[in-house]
């Protein structure tokens, strides 16, 4: 089964706004890493975890 990633608020966001991220269908401590890009400066960030963290 292929993982299924959910993104809210869905499309764009400001940079202050929280975003929910869920990834389902990974086995149990399967790492995700995760993108970011600020289009109004070009930064770009990029974060790693175990699944299920942060909680």
């Amino acid at each position: 089964m292929a993982a299924t990633v959910i993104l809210e608020p869905a499309g764009r966001c400001r940079w202050d706004e929280p975003v929910r991220i869920a990834v389902r269908g990974l086995a149990p401590g399967q790492p995700v890493t995760t993108w970011a890009l600020s289009w109004n400066c070009g930064h770009f960030w990029n974060w790693r975890w175990p699944s299920g963290v942060p909680s």
